[in-house]
Parts: C-alpha cells; sequence; structure tokens
C-alpha cells in the first residue's frame, strides 16, 4: 500500500483513513470523540514516525523502542499531545530542544532509559505537565534547576534510581507538587526547604538506606506535627544507626544525634596469591554514617568491578580477583561532613603482598593439596597425590587413607591428614558414603551418613583406637537418641573377658574417658563373662 508523505490534517471519516498510515508500522491506535491514541511501542524504530501519524493525536507511547534522540521541532507535527511515553529507549540525556513544542504535555515517562544527567531547564517549556517519570534508570542526582519550568507538576516519580543525594532546595521549582516518591533509591538522608514545599505534599521514600540521625529530624518532626504525609501503605525504615535498624520512622520518638567516626578496625597485613579473592576489613561506626575513602600508597584509590567498598555501611575494600598491581600499602579513612566536617579519621596501614600463583610451579601453594593439583583453582590430582576431599582427585579416584583393610571395610585414619591420598577405591559405594572420623588425640567422633551403615567400619575404627584385636569387640551395635539440640549417639559393644586383650581395651576406655581424650560418658557393665560398654558421644 502506497501512502503519502505528509502529516494527518484530516478530521472525521477521513482522520480514520489518515490512522491507517500508523499501520504501516503495526502501531494500535484507539479513536475516542475525533482523538486519537497510537502505541507504537517495542517497534524497533529509532525515531518517530511524523510523516504517518495523525496530528489530533493526544497520547504517544514509544516504550521500548531504540531511540537515543529528538530532533529539534519534532513534536511541532503533534500541538495537542498531553500524556508522552518514551520509556525504555536509548535515551542517555533528556533531549530538551526536542520538547520545545509540547505546551498541552500534562504527562511524560523517562523510565528505563540509561540516563546519566538531567540538564538544567530541559523542562522549562513544559508548563503544563502535571507527572514526571523517571524511575529505574542509573541517575545519581537530580538538581532544583532541572526542574525549571514545571510550574504545574503534580506528582514526581523517582523510584529506583541511583539517587544518593538531593539539594535542599529540590522542590523549589516545583510549588504545586503534591506527591514525591523517591523509593528503591540509594538515599540516606533526605533534607527538604520546608519554607518551599506544598502544605499537602505526600511523599514515599521506603527501601533507602536510610540514616535516622540528627540530618533526618526535620522529616521525623513533620510527620509528627502532619507538615509532611508519607504515602498511604508506605514504610520508611531505618537502616542506621544499629540501635535504631528496623524501626519506622513514623515511630521515632526524641531527638536523633550525630556523633563522628570511629574506626574500630582497619586492614591488617595480609599474603595472598593471584587470581584469589580477598577483604580488607574497616570497620567503622559514626552517626550519620562516615564518608569513607581508601588509599594505596598515600594516594586515593579509585573503584572499579574487581576493587571496591563492599556495601553502604560496611567500608571493607573487596577484591574480587586479586593481580600483582594490588601490591601496595592501603589505609582507610573515614569522616562525617555533618559532624565535625573538618575532622578526618584514619586506620592504620596495611600491607598487602601479592605473589603470583602458578599451578605447575613445583610448589605446594595456598589452595593447592599437592603440589600442583588439587584445591578449588587447580586442576584435579591422580592417583597417590595428597588430598582433603574426593573432589581435589581425578574423577574415577577417590580421597582416602591407604591401609590394608578388608576391601570392605573402610574408615577415614584421623592421626595423619598428609596422609590422604587419591586412590582407586574397590570399597563399596554404600560405604563411601558413610565415612566417619575424630580428631585424636582428642577422640571427637563425627559420623556422616546413615548409622546402620558403620557396624563394619565402626568395628576397625573402635579396635584401632582402644589398641586392640577387631575380633576382641562382640555385639556391636549404634543407636541414636534424640535431643533438643542434637542427637545423642550411643555405641555399644562387649568385650568377652574370656579374651586376653579385652582387659587392655577396658582400661583404655577408662583412661581416654578420665584423662579427656575421649569426649564421651562411658558406662561399663561386668558379668561373669562379659564387659559390656556403653559409650555416649
Amino acid at each position: 500500500m502506497l501512502f503519502m508523505a505528509g502529516y494527518c490534517t484530516a478530521v472525521g471519516i477521513s482522520l480514520l483513513l489518515c490512522v491507517a498510515r500508523s499501520l504501516a508500522f503495526d502501531c494500535p491506535y484507539t479513536v475516542k470523540l475525533n482523538t486519537i491514541s497510537i502505541d507504537c511501542s517495542n517497534k524497533l524504530l529509532t525515531t518517530i514516525p511524523t510523516n504517518f501519524l495523525p496530528n489530533t493525536i493526544v497520547s504517544l507511547s514509544m516504550r521500548g523502542n531504540r531511540m537515543s534522540t529528538i530532533p529539534p521541532g519534532t513534536f511541532g507535527y503533534f500541538p495537542n499531545l498531553t500524556t508522552l511515553d518514551l520509556s525504555y529507549n536509548n535515551f542517555t540525556q533528556i533531549p530538551g530542544a526536542g520538547l520545545d513544542a509540547l505546551p498541552r504535555l500534562q504527562s511524560i515517562n523517562w523510565s528505563g532509559n540509561p540516563l546519566t544527567s538531567v540538564a538544567d531547564g530541559v523542562f522549562k517549556n513544559l508548563t503544563s505537565l502535571s507527572e514526571l517519570i523517571i524511575q529505574n534508570t542509573p541517575l545519581v542526582t537530580l538538581s532544583a534547576e532541572a526542574l525549571q519550568g514545571l510550574t504545574s507538576l503534580h506528582t514526581l516519580t523517582l523510584d529506583y534510581n541511583q539517587l544518593s543525594f538531593l539539594p535542599i532546595n529540590i522542590l523549589q521549582r516545583v510549588p504545586t507538587l503534591l506527591t514525591l516518591t523517591l523509593r528503591g533509591n540509594q538515599l540516606t538522608t533526605l533534607t527538604l526547604n520546608e519554607t518551599t514545599m506544598n502544605a499537602t505534599l505526600s511523599i514515599d521514600i521506603s527501601n533507602n538506606p536510610s540514616s535516622c540521625d540528627c540530618d533526618f529530624q526535620w522529616f521525623v518532626d513533620a510527620l509528627a506535627s502532619s507538615e509532611l504525609a508519607l504515602l498511604p501503605g508506605v514504610a520508611t525504615v531505618c537502616a542506621w544507626p544499629p540501635e535504631l535498624k528496623g524501626s519506622t520512622v513514623s515511630s521515632l520518638t526524641g531527638s536523633l544525634t550525630c556523633m563522628p567516626p570511629v574506626i574500630l578496625s582497619g586492614p591488617q597485613n595480609a599474603s595472598i596469591l593471584t587470581d584469589r579473592s580477598f577483604v580488607l576489613g574497616c570497620s567503622v561506626i559514626g552517626t550519620p554514617f562516615p564518608s569513607v575513602v581508601w588509599l594505596k600508597n598515600g594516594a586515593l584509590l579509585s573503584y572499579s568491578s574487581r576493587v571496591y567498598v563492599l556495601s553502604k555501611f560496611n567500608a571493607s575494600l573487596v577484591f574480587s580477583n586479586t593481580t600483582i598491581d594490588d601490591n601496595g600499602n592501603y589505609q582507610c579513612v573515614a569522616q562525617n561532613y555533618r559532624y565535625q566536617p573538618s575532622a578526618v579519621y584514619s586506620s592504620e596501614v596495611a600491607t598487602l603482598k601479592v605473589t603470583k600463583a602458578s599451578c605447575f610451579d613445583g610448589k605446594l601453594s595456598a589452595g593447592e593439596t599437592d603440589v600442583d593439583c588439587g584445591g578449588i583453582y587447580c586442576s584435579a590430582c591422580n592417583a597417590t597425590k595428597k588430598c582433603l576431599l574426593d573432589t581435589d582427585c581425578s574423577s574415577s579416584l577417590v580421597c582416602l587413607y591407604p591401609h590394608n583393610l578388608p576391601s570392605n571395610l573402610y574408615y577415614i585414619s584421623p592421626n595423619d591428614s598428609s596422609a590422604y591420598q587419591c586412590v582407586n577405591s574397590t570399597v563399596p559405594q554404600s560405604l563411601l558414603a558413610t565415612r566417619f572420623s575424630s580428631s585424636l588425640p582428642n577422640a571427637t567422633l563425627s559420623v556422616q551418613g546413615p548409622l546402620g551403615n558403620l557396624t563394619s567400619s565402626l568395628k576397625i575404627y573402635l579396635a584401632t583406637l582402644l589398641g586392640v584385636s577387631p575380633a576382641t569387640i562382640t555385639n556391636l551395635r549404634v543407636t541414636s537418641v534424640q535431643r533438643l539440640i542434637q542427637p545423642l549417639i550411643q555405641i555399644w559393644f562387649d568385650l568377652p573377658i574370656a579374651v586376653a586383650d579385652s582387659s587392655k581395651a577396658l582400661s583404655a576406655v577408662v583412661q581416654l574417658t578420665n584423662n579427656g581424650q575421649m569426649k564421651a560418658t562411658v558406662k561399663t557393665t561386668t558379668t561373669s563373662s562379659m564387659y559390656s560398654i556403653r559409650m555416649s558421644i
């Protein structure tokens, strides 16, 4: 179908014919009382198709396209436009010159654009605008002059941006404002000039890291005196200081205080290999939470996606992946610009030494379980290499303590961690899944797996612990008694009196218990033919 160039000026039935031009872009439209609303959302458009849209449209959605600029004079085609949605495009700045011909515009939405700034006076010609929406953008600040000309603005929505600061006179240019929403930003405080604030202003600053300190006192007082109102159903919660964390602002009474910074603990000297994650600690308190910077070799450290401060209220320095360039002397410095702004508080200097790590340097490096293999950074180990876990070994191997026991028995020796090796195991999987070990000489027993599978292995373990032959131990059984904190493991076994090793084993049990080497309660019963022993662990 061939369309004429130019824009539509028709009315009535001719207007509907003119609307057909918009269908070239598959833009749904609504016609009501000779006014038109057109939705050109998600059409991969890079510009507004002015030649194919009727000039009587009152509502236009360009949401989800690929626009990044608006040429001056574009909206001269649409003098009746009252609603404009430009959300989720590619605008990094709001093109003020492109908005110079919208005298009737009442609502505009810039959400979801990669906006880095809003220039002063960019809305100065939108004197009829009553609603401005800018949310879900990387915007970090907004000046009062950016709102110049918005003399009819009633609703300002600035949710889920990255705003960390707003000037005290932000409302100076919008005296008619009734609703201000700032939820989900990075605002620790909000200070507004009450003399320029509408008497019926409602506000939402929920989901911000609010610092309930002396700077926030005016807000609490304004709520208490009804000079300011929270939007219905909205609760602003304190994130700082620690003693008020979780408290709702509306529940606060009395005076909020400020206090100077205190560095409770600073970074410590450390040595680490490359390609590791690492944290230099810096524990700081103060109200408001201090501004903390890090110095490296005496100069201000620049942060990145690899090296950054942990969070808003934790000033520790995170290295997500250490490099040789991280070698240096580090110091955290705190300052409170509200309380004693000239005072600077510094931690001790800590030296971070980073050494290049290699899985093939012929050395047992940190994170390896053997030379050049194992651990969380290097390739899995082959047979006979040292290990700590099965995952240190190649897929066909398991991490065991070598022994000459029958293949259907298995236990982990507690005596020497360096003796664990990657081996081809003939032990049945049912026993491999049931492992236990102890921390001799204290003999604290740790059980993994179903108790019912332990009997054969446990007999070997007890024989080793007591220094007797496994044949000495008879009638071995294991039970579990439920307790409030954790189950109580009970091991029952008999030592036949006729067997010479039995008295030796009984003496070993008593000695291990009396000298505290075995953390268990032991009860023995003697009959004419048997020592019966119950160990509660």
